[in-house]
Order: C-alpha cells, then structure tokens, then sequence
C-alpha cells in the first residue's frame, strides 16, 4: 500500500512538473512515500512536531500569551527540520546518538531559561555561561526554582529511547549521492521557507526587517514570534559579532545625547558634611522598603531596622537597578552612577574599564576602601572587577570563620557581621567600609531552630513566610553589628548608609493576599505593584543632622552622587544619577532585563510609568499621582530615560567614560 501510494505522488510530480521519469526517478528513487523513508524519517519529524509544541508550552508558561502562534509554528518548524532533520543522513545508530545529543541541547536551553525566567523574569545571556560554575553556590536556589514542568522540556529523551526499543530496525544501507542532495535540499528548502515567512510577514508590517535581525523590538517580542530556541541562537549571534568599541557615528551619538544630559553642579545642603569622616555602605540581601515598620501578629518583622530608620534620613520611594548580574549589577549602579547592562553581569562583562567609582575617588582624598562580603571572591567576578572600581581590599568567605550557623551558603550574617566589626575597627582612618550580607537570600530556607517569628494563621504563601523568617534573622545579625558599632568610638566619626540590593521576588501581580497583607486591599495594580517592588535607602550621619523622610523617586543610580555631596567631592558629568539632596527634579527609570534597551519602568514627581509586560511604550500605562492618564503623557518621560539607558550602554561597552567626563 506505501510503495501504491508513493507511486501515486511520483506520478502527479512528473505530471505537474513536467519532467522526465527517469530524471525523477533518478533523485527520488522510491519517493515520495516508501517503508524505508518512512521508518528512516518517523523518529525525527517526531521530534520536531515535539520541539514546536513545547516551544509554545514554553510561551505560555511564561505568561507571553498565544500572539504569533502561526510564525512562530512556521519559523520553529524550519529550525527543527535544520535541526533533527540531518539524522535522516544517518544509519539506525548514528541517527539515535544524533537525535540524542541535538533532543538534550534544546532541552537544557529550554530548561535554563525557564528556570531562569522564574527568578529574574527575564532570559539567560550566553554571556552567563561563563559564570555558569557560580551555580554551585546558588544551587538550593535553582532547587527551589525547578518544578513538575521542566520535565516536559525533556521529553524528546525518552522518545528516543522508546523509539529505539519498538520501532523496527530501518534497512541498513547507505543514501546514494542523489538520495543525500535530495534530504539537504528538502532540510534546505524548509528551514529557508520557514525563516523566508517571517521575513516577509515582517517587512510587511514594520516595513523592514532590521527590527527583527538587529534591533529587535523588545526580548518578550522576540520570544513570541520565534521561540524560546531562536532566541538563544540569536543571542549567541549578537554576543560573538557584538562590537567592543565606539564608531564614529556612536560617538556623534553620544555627544548629543549628553547634551540634553543636564549636569547638576554642586549643591548647597550638607554639602561637605561628611568630608573626613568614614562612611560604611551596607548593602543588606534582598530587604524591601515594606519591612520598614512592618509587623506579623504584633511581632515586627525588622525591628533593628526599624532603630537604625528613626535616626536617619529615608529616602521611601527607592528603586533596585539590577539585570542578569543581580546584586552585583546593585553595586556597579551605585557605585558609578551608570546603568547596568540589560544582557550581562556588568562586572562580568566588563570588569577593567576605565571607571570613576565613588571608593576610587574617596582614595585619591585618603580613604582605605575595603569591601567585606561572606561568600566567594570570585562570585560575580567581584575579585577582579573590584580594583578597577578603586578597592583596596576585598575580605571574601576565605577570611572568615565558618560559625555554627548553616544558613544559605557562605558565612551566616551573625558570623560575618561579627567578624566585620573586628575588621571595620582595625581599618586605617577615614575609610570606606562596603558590607555585604549574604543570609537572607532566596530561597529563604531558615532551620526550623534560627526561626524566631511566629506566623500562626498568616495568609501567606509558604515562600513568603520563610521571607518573613530569613529577613528576621539576618536583621538580627545587624542589629547586634550596629549595636557594636554604636557603642564605640568609630560612631562619633562615621555616617552609615544601608540600602537593599533588590527586591526578594516572592510575589507575582495577581497574589491578592500577598497585596492585602501589604495594604492593598484591592489587589495590585501596576502602581501599587511597583511601589511594593522598592528597597530601603537611609543614611544616618554622626551628630543626627540629617533625619526624616523624603519621598521623591529615587535609584541606585542616585547613591555616587548623594555620598558624593556629603563627602564633599566635586560632581562629575559622568553620573547618569542625582544628588537627592539637591535635585529639584528626580527622576527615575529601571531597565527590562534584555539584549536591547528596554524600559520597565520610568518616575518622575508627578508622572509614572509601568510597563512589566511589554517594553512597547504603548501596551504600558501612565499614571499622574495616584491616577491612571493616557498613555501619551508619559512620552517625553520614557523616551528621555531610554535615551539615558542607550548612553550609558555606549559608554560601558565602549569603555569611553571619557566622551561624558
């Protein structure tokens, strides 16, 4: 009956092409439909309709919606015949190792983003493989991130292996020269229209293809239209031809843009205050401006942040700046006043700029800087970025002593804080004294013995409680520090700002009882969520001159330029940020995590814009205060910090700090 129906469709092929038998029969011996072409090609044309369909899986676990369904099935098809198809080539056990390894490949990809995504909400850069060893470190937090889902992804295993044991072994002789051309031209042919499709649907919606190939509209766009896989080989592609230096005409750029770059000279208030004096900058893991204040069952949850709030300055509507570099990207941002990279770990990626730090120059006016951190010395690449950013010293877990406390990974906090205080006080003065906390950490796994809050009846996830508990312990271990620290005579002399590195991720937009535990009683809207996004920012001086609360919007981006007024350091055009101190103007803006510069959101005083699900400026929304506007008001306010976010990107990968100074 196959070889009945194979014959047919030669038949109609001569017939409608107008060629000669045996000029086909020549190409397509036994074509188009036959036993042996048919066992020869089940297994992999399997696989690829599998490929497609966890490609759209992929789209719609990821909340990007069913938009593209048709191109991203035709484009997914092409790639998957380029893929799975060679095996076609093979003999039976060449053909089952190569659908093998190709079947693990794209399932590891698929994989990896998806657990990548469910932490960061964002996609894993192929610039990350080269801190790819750091998992080790951060392994119970990729544990918790894995899900019944991820098997799925891996299904074309054992496809194979099921294919290997019931299908009938495939005849064992060799494609004749035409047999092969004819496979490679049929892989060509699809892979081609597949790819020629989305071109054409392309170029004729947005009038060119550029969008698509160079500079696509957003990542979340990209992944809807071509899928979870061909996003990965275009990143890969950007990362290998990705440019190192500046153009002529990038740096025209530039120029221009630093011309509507207004430079904010030195300010009048408390400029100098802290000029000689030593300034620690404590970067607390994953604390949330909520916590300021909070209580659980009459218990506050941070209560020596709390202390350490009411004798300070607060700055309450701080906003995290972070990518694919996390914590470390917090740092790069403060400490440079430029923004992070959107496809990359800064320190990774670029790690001996040229760089004006704020600890670099605090040492040029006759500070020590050290910086003080409980885990690795290469985690982030800290250890080799650091100097450049104008660190004297960098004490790493393998200058502490591991305490009884086994909590996350590295140095538990009372441990380290303990140990830190030792080193603060032995520092040459005036220094600038950088500590890191490590305990609270995601994914918040506290023994059961270290947990002091008790949450009985909370209507709270079980990830959010452990949050609750790990905050607790690690704001004890700064309590005790502070406690030290104020008790001796380095306080009459030192100014302690303490800031959290980004939020702890723990809630989506739609969890209505994690918005009512936090006031919102109506659930979230994309104001109220991104004011539950913010981290605490507060510096507290030595004669208490400085305290209250000041609510205009601020960043990490923000940080040098503060500290460098207080400090009494001349301002620097090369700050994309503002002393908050002085700055009649605030403004704000928070890159997506993305291979091009996208917005997720942009503030001002009286304007804000939201835009978590798409980085298109019009599927976002704008509000004026409290009140939700159209669209249109906050033109002027996106476009001007996505000009500030393509500057900064010119000026780091370029490594031409220069151009701004």
């Amino acid at each position: 009956m196959l070889a009945r129906i194979g014959a047919f469709f030669q038949q109609q092929l001569i017939a409608t092409a107008g060629l000669a038998p045996t000029r086909v029969r020549r190409f397509l011996p036994s074509w188009p439909i036959s036993r042996f072409w048919l066992q020869r090609s089940l297994l992999p044309m399997t696989l690829v309709a599998l490929f497609v369909l966890t490609n759209h899986v992929y789209n719609y676990w990821s909340d990007l919606t069913l938009f593209y369904l048709v191109r991203r099935t035709v484009v997914t098809v092409g790639l998957g015949v380029a893929l799975f198809g060679p095996a076609v080539l093979l003999r039976r056990r060449g053909q089952l190792v190569y659908l093998a390894i190709v079947s693990l490949a794209v399932s590891l990809v698929m994989a990896s983003h998806f657990v990548y995504s469910s932490y960061a909400d964002g996609y894993l850069s192929v610039s990350a493989l080269k801190y790819a060893w750091q998992l080790s470190d951060v392994s119970s937090s990729v544990r918790s991130l894995i899900g019944a889902e991820l098997p799925l992804f891996f299904m074309g295993l054992p496809v194979i292996g099921l294919a290997a044991w019931l299908l009938p072994k495939s005849p064992e002789r060799r494609l004749s020269r035409h047999e092969r051309l004819a496979v490679i031209g049929l892989i060509m042919l699809t892979a081609i229209g597949g790819y020629g499709y989305i071109f054409v649907k392309e170029a004729k919606e947005q009038g060119t293809v550029s969008r698509l190939i160079k500079h696509p509209y957003n990542s979340d766009d990209l992944v809807r239209k071509v899928g979870i896989v061909n996003y990965s080989f275009y990143d890969v592609g950007r990362y290998l031809t990705r440019k190192k230096s500046l153009s002529a005409g990038e740096v025209e750029l530039v120029n221009q843009v630093k011309t509507q770059h207004q430079f904010q000279p030195a300010g009048n208030l408390s400029y100098g205050l802290l000029a000689g004096k030593n300034i620690m900058y404590v970067q607390l893991e994953s604390f949330q401006q909520w916590l300021v204040g909070k209580k659980v069952n009459g218990q506050e949850v941070a209560p020596n942040l709390n202390k350490f709030a009411a004798g300070s300055l607060q700055f309450t509507n701080f906003h995290y700046q972070i990518g694919p570099g996390t914590s470390s990207d917090a740092e790069f941002t403060a400490l440079n006043s430029l923004f992070h990279l959107g496809d990359g770990a800064t320190l990774f990626e670029y790690p001996n700029n040229r760089y004006r730090a704020l600890p670099e120059r605090l040492r040029e006016r006759g500070y020590q800087t050290v910086a003080l951190h409980g885990d690795s010395r290469n985690f982030w690449n800290r250890g080799n970025a650091y100097p450049s950013l104008g660190y004297e010293r960098y004490d790493t877990v393998e200058d502490y002593q591991q305490g009884a406390d086994q909590v996350a990974w590295g140095i538990a906090d009372p441990d380290f804080f303990e140990q830190s205080y030792d080193k603060i006080t032995a520092l040459k003065q005036p220094f600038w004294a950088h500590v890191i906390s490590l305990s609270s950490h995601g994914p918040f796994h506290l023994p059961g013995e270290l947990q002091r809050l008790d949450l009985e009846g909370l209507e709270l996830s079980t990830l959010q409680k452990d949050y609750l508990q790990s905050v607790n312990y690690a704001d004890r271990a700064f309590g005790e520090f502070m406690e030290r620290f104020e008790a001796s005579s380095l306080a009459a002399n030192t100014a302690v700002a303490v800031t959290g590195d980004h939020e702890a991720f723990i809630a989506v937009q739609t969890d209505a009882t994690y918005a009512r535990f936090l006031g919102y009683e109506d659930g979230f809207n994309d104001l109220t969520f991104l004011q539950s996004k913010s981290v605490p920012f507060m510096i507290k001086v030595p004669d208490n001159s400085l305290t209250g609360t000041i609510a205009d919007p601020a960043s990490h981006l923000d940080v040098y330029p503060t500290i460098a007024n207080l400090a009494g350091l001349p301002p620097s055009r090369s700050w994309l940020g503002s002393d908050l101190l002085n700055n009649p103007e605030p403004l704000v803006a928070r890159r997506k995590r993305s291979v091009t510069p996208e917005i997720e959101m942009a503030m001002d005083k009286d304007l804000t814009y939201a835009g978590f699900t798409s980085s298109n400026f019009q599927d976002g929304k704008c509000y004026r205060q409290t009140r939700q506007v159209v669209i249109g008001e906050c033109r002027q306010l996106f476009d001007h910090q996505l000009e500030k976010i393509k500057l900064s990107d010119l000026i780091v990968k370029g490594n031409r700090l220069d151009l701004l100074e």
